[in-house]
């Protein structure tokens, strides 16, 4: 995935959750900064350190290619398209305890996929970080 931010918008805080999760800058020209990585993103107009009509702003500028954004209120939400399925079997004590733990860290049934999802990829990122690919 392909993000395209205005490089007068592209603050420090705002390199620095890109970082945490395995982007990486492919250019930077033309007054853009295009990164690049496969990673769902979060953004906060607090965490960007921006006041609600910079942030509004800086929404609408944002450019995805591979994925999608979502504004809501102070929050943009960057997920990639997910296009690949993959089907998983367990045993009825593997499901369980994976609903248990997904409860405990307020998912619900309903998105248990969710919760599998972002614990698979917190440990593609902790082995990418491991190896020193991020």
């Amino acid at each position: 995935m392909k993000i395209k931010i205005p490089e007068e918008m592209f603050t420090e805080k705002i390199w620095k959750g890109f970082n945490e999760l395995g982007y990486r800058v492919l250019s930077s020209e033309d007054g853009i900064v295009v990164l690049e990585g496969i990673f769902s993103l979060r953004i906060t107009a607090d965490l960007a350190g921006m006041k609600v009509r910079r942030f509004a702003n800086l929404c609408r500028k944002v450019v995805v290619e591979g994925g999608m954004k979502v504004r809501r209120g102070g929050t943009l939400f960057i997920e990639p398209i997910r296009a690949r399925r993959i089907t998983v079997r367990l045993s009825s004590d593997e499901y369980q305890a994976l609903v248990k733990v997904a409860r405990e860290r307020g998912y619900t049934r309903r998105n248990l996929s969710s919760f599998f999802r972002d614990s698979l990829t917190a440990s593609l990122l902790t082995r990418l970080e491991m190896t020193g690919r991020v």
